[in-house]
């Protein structure tokens, strides 16, 4: 046919008995809507036309060698009352061998076009592969699932948007959307032409038209896959064969080699099927842009193949340098690794946490002393340590790119029970970036803000041993203001009773004065709370605090930045009172980090608990800045030795005043196990601590 003018006429089918709850195809109806919708979109149509018939005309620089390779991705959406909906991955597959096939001319049921029709059988070079790669770069598999309430879905388009409005197409510049569902109104299927939205483009197939021979879909005979290949076919720009002009024998799909018809055909005709005056071989009725059963479509024509190869290097150009299906390639992993605890007492157990790049699919654990020895889980929980030592730690991560071993020598330090009485921890990884985060209104993430959480906390596996208890905690506040001496905030330890181990009930609390925060951080100090009676909790627990919301009172605790440490240690307590983790996205902040909150842990009665002697030494371990806090405020000297575990003095530092907080620089010395003794003449304390650099 070869009339120029577009046509925009909507088809609405009026078929007989047998067909009459079928409308093969709802293009047009979509099409007539858009230009209903959009004054502007039949402008495009019209100018996008007239560019492809002048291309085809006039300029050969169209074409293109070797095959183009389409990536495409399956929206697949089913009723929450009819999993069935939910197409398998191997109709999937044969619907994607179809469209090879056809579009290829490789179709085995190409010898069936009749003899007069075989000269003009077009093999477009055009294929279709599942994508492999997101619009993010990341490893997929092309095929995305979704549950609906709705039992079925009309040709407006809201099969590819959600419920809140949110679309769920890929980037039409670099992909083909399909979706799949179950639509209404006996639509096998339609497609949106080029110069239509971004946000809608692709095509929408009936979930029971999905599939192949050896994987057939449910809508027989619609169920051999053609009807992907006839709307793919509108979505590169082919109209229908006979014109859409109601038996007018006027209409033009405008390619010329595509006999002139008087309307769309059914069933299986007979060769030859005249109308239009068009004999002797009358209309090309096995052509896939005709209506008839998919058992009975088999070509595409040498002119259909230009136009869809026109419109893929003009309107969709984008597509011939989308990386969609150009796989992921993954570089061998790098390992790492951190535990929940490195110094221990005798008969005490750590968890391990994988902090492995590089997308590892195995790992390899082995744990000097440890049992059990080995592990292949990714994060490794209970690793018991019987006898006292230091410990290497070795991880093998592997993928298919190869392998990469952590080992840490003296990792994990084993001291006798009781140990030097008491330790502060902490999930500051040694590298960790001191920040502070801000809230998008006013105030901050881990502290006050606009959204007026109630509770900010950290996550502890600690203690590892039931002879822990804590008897304290020290709070790092990168912002703390008072609007009086009076006001406080509350420092509470919580079990993990509360929703999906979230914190539950409270085991303990303790006031602390803004002013008291306000002071500290001016100093550079530390927070020191001290509960008046120990607290022995299970693991994991959560110690943090509760905000005393008063005009002008301001805190905020100093964090790690995004992604330094384990996710989701760090927590915070809606106004709506329900918990979550700071990493959650998009109901919290979408932040992997850890809050300045150091828990204290002593053996009961320890001389070293700073209920008593008024000294804290922290971190425990340590990366090799020692923090040493003197919560008396004694004037009076002090002497800090710190030894070996032969008992051996490696350096030793002498403080005049004692006030406040002072710092040891532990860098020059080798990683493993030393004790840190702190006398002021009246008070001696001994604190066992690691080194890991």
């Amino acid at each position: 046919m070869k009339k120029v003018l577009l046509l925009v006429s909507v088809l609405w089918l009026s078929l007989g008995s047998v067909y009459a709850q079928v409308d093969r195809c709802g293009t047009m109806a979509n099409h007539a809507q858009l230009l209903q919708e959009d004054p502007s979109y039949g402008e495009r149509r019209d100018a996008i036309e007239q560019m492809i018939q002048k291309r085809m005309a006039n300029d050969k620089s169209w074409r293109t060698s070797g095959v183009i390779t389409i990536p495409v991705v399956f929206h697949v959406l089913y009723s929450t009352n009819n999993t069935t909906q939910n197409i398998s991955l191997a109709r999937i597959q044969a619907q994607l061998d179809v469209l090879n096939q056809d579009y290829s001319a490789t179709n085995v049921d190409i010898s069936s076009v009749p003899s007069v029709f075989q000269p003009l059988v077009g093999n477009s070079g055009i294929q279709f592969c599942l994508a492999v790669r997101d619009p993010n770069g990341n490893t997929t598999d092309g095929i995305i699932r979704k549950q609906t309430s709705t039992t079925s879905l009309n040709t407006s388009n809201g099969i590819k948007f959600d419920a809140e409005g949110v679309n769920h197409a890929w980037p039409s510049s670099s992909y083909l959307n399909i979706w799949v569902g179950n639509i209404s109104n006996g639509i096998l299927g339609y497609a949106q032409f080029p110069g239509g939205s971004a946000a809608t483009d692709g095509v929408v197939l009936l979930n029971g038209s999905v599939g192949g021979p050896g994987a057939l879909g449910t809508a027989a005979p619609y169920n051999r896959g053609r009807t992907a290949t006839h709307e793919i076919g509108h979505w590169l720009n082919l109209l229908h064969i006979w014109g859409d002009d109601g038996n007018g024998c006027s209409g033009t799909d405008n390619v010329a080699d595509t006999p002139n018809q008087a309307d769309e055909n059914y069933g299986c005709p007979s060769f030859p099927n005249i109308s239009c005056s068009n004999g002797p071989n009358g209309e090309m009725y096995m052509n896939y842009m005709d209506y008839t059963d998919d058992a009975c479509m088999f070509m595409f024509t040498l002119g259909q193949s230009t136009r869809m190869n026109t419109s893929l290097t003009t309107t969709r150009a984008s597509l011939l340098t989308s990386q969609g299906c150009v796989p992921v390639t993954v570089g061998a992993p790098a390992a790492d690794f951190v535990a929940s605890s490195t110094s221990l007492s005798v008969g005490g157990s750590t968890n391990f946490t994988d902090l492995s790049s590089g997308s590892p699919t195995t790992w390899s654990w082995t744990f000097t002393g440890g049992t059990p020895g080995t592990s292949t889980t990714q994060n490794p929980a209970n690793i018991t340590y019987a006898a006292a030592g230091t410990y290497a730690v070795s991880l093998t991560v592997t993928n298919a790119s190869g392998n990469d071993t952590e080992t840490k020598n003296g990792y994990i330090v084993v001291t006798a029970a009781g140990g030097s009485g008491c330790d502060t921890i902490t999930n500051f990884p040694a590298t960790g970036t001191p920040t502070v985060f801000s809230s998008s209104g006013w105030g901050y993430v881990c502290g006050h803000n606009d959204y007026l959480d109630i509770a900010k906390a950290d996550q502890f596996s600690q203690p590892v041993t039931p002879t822990y208890q804590i008897t304290g905690a020290l709070l790092g506040f990168a912002v703390a203001t008072a609007s009086n001496a009076t006001n406080t905030f509350t420092v509470k330890v919580w079990n993990n009773g509360g929703a999906a181990g979230s914190p539950g009930t409270s085991l303990g609390s303790v006031d602390v004065t803004y002013n008291t925060a306000q002071t500290d951080a001016t100093a550079g100090n530390l927070t020191y709370a001290s509960f008046t009676t120990p607290i022995t909790p299970t693991s994991p627990y959560y110690l943090g605090i509760e905000f005393g919301y008063v005009a002008g009172d301001t805190l905020a605790f100093v964090s790690t930045a995004d992604g330094e440490v384990t996710p989701g240690t760090a927590w915070e307590q809606f106004s709506s009172l329900d918990w979550h983790a700071m990493s959650e996205t998009p109901t919290s902040w979408g932040l992997n980090l850890a809050q300045g909150i150091f828990p204290i842990l002593c053996s009961p009665n320890s001389l070293n608990d700073p209920a008593v002697s008024g000294i804290v030494v922290a971190p425990n371990p340590t990366s090799g800045q020692l923090i040493i806090h003197n919560l008396n405020n004694t004037t009076n000297g002090a002497v800090v030795n710190i030894m070996n575990v032969m008992g051996q003095v490696v350096m030793s530092n002498t403080i005049t005043n004692f006030t406040g907080t002072h710092y040891v620089d532990l860098s020059q010395l080798s990683n493993g196990l030393y004790f840190v003794e702190v006398s002021t003449g009246s008070t001696k304390v001994n604190h066992r601590i690691s080194l890991n650099k």
